[in-house]
């Protein structure tokens, strides 16, 4: 981990590619994102789109989560 670098940056991973999702993005990199089972859009930046904490993590002999990989 980068030093000075914020923990939550390391724990938040895309699950989709950040190069795949600014194809599909604006020049101010955000496209339009429409939650299932809601009616309103919004838009959302590239860099917080499809991002899933502890993506990488798995749970541990003690069940507690683990991304030590």
């Amino acid at each position: 981990m980068k030093a000075g670098a914020p923990t939550v940056f390391w724990l938040c991973r895309h699950t989709v590619p950040y190069l795949y999702l600014r194809r599909f993005a604006d020049k101010a990199e955000q496209f339009i994102r429409v939650p299932l089972g809601e009616d309103k859009s919004k838009p959302i930046g590239v860099v917080h789109a499809t991002v899933q904490k502890d993506f990488y993590s798995f749970r541990n002999e003690d069940g507690e989560l683990d991304d030590s990989m």
